[in-house]
């Protein structure tokens, strides 16, 4: 059985999704899972941008994926104040 997951990166201007899937088949689970590090670099062209995570495991299922760990990296763009 395949987990599936949609992580969105979505302001006003612009909406950027990356669809992303793991194995559960043959004794993976939350623990002794497919514990891979995907990225999905974005970039945020509005004063706020949502991050969003949506589960594609079907319905009536509510074991989707597990997420742990999640973390966000600025980096500057030349050209571009990050202060404002």
């Amino acid at each position: 059985m395949r987990k599936k997951l949609s992580v969105g990166a979505v302001s006003t201007f612009l909406s950027q999704w990356l669809q992303l899937t793991w194995n559960a088949a043959n004794g993976y689970d939350a623990q002794n899972g497919d514990d891979t590090s995907p990225s999905m670099p974005f970039t945020a062209l509005d004063t706020s941008t949502r991050i969003i995570f949506k589960s594609r495991h079907p319905y009536p299922s509510n074991c989707g994926p597990v997420l742990a760990a999640i973390s966000l990296t600025a980096n500057k763009c030349p050209g571009i104040d990050m202060e404002r």
